[in-house]
């Protein structure tokens, strides 16, 4: 009887740490996921601010 229940909690132990790892993989999944967005969007501006400095080689400001 003592056997199964300590199988018992060690099973519980390990589908939840299972349950953790797994939250925290899908945690790094997202944070990647927006990170990479957020260099994505920056490459982005970068261009279009390359672009626009192309456009306005030579042009005098007062």
């Amino acid at each position: 009887m003592t056997t199964n229940v300590i199988d018992a909690i060690r099973e519980k132990e390990t589908d939840a740490h299972a349950e953790r790892e797994e939250a925290f993989a899908e945690r790094n999944r997202i944070n990647q996921a927006f990170f990479d967005g957020k260099l994505i969007a920056y490459a982005e501006v970068l261009r279009l601010l390359g672009e626009d400095l192309e456009e306005n080689d030579g042009y005098e400001r007062n």
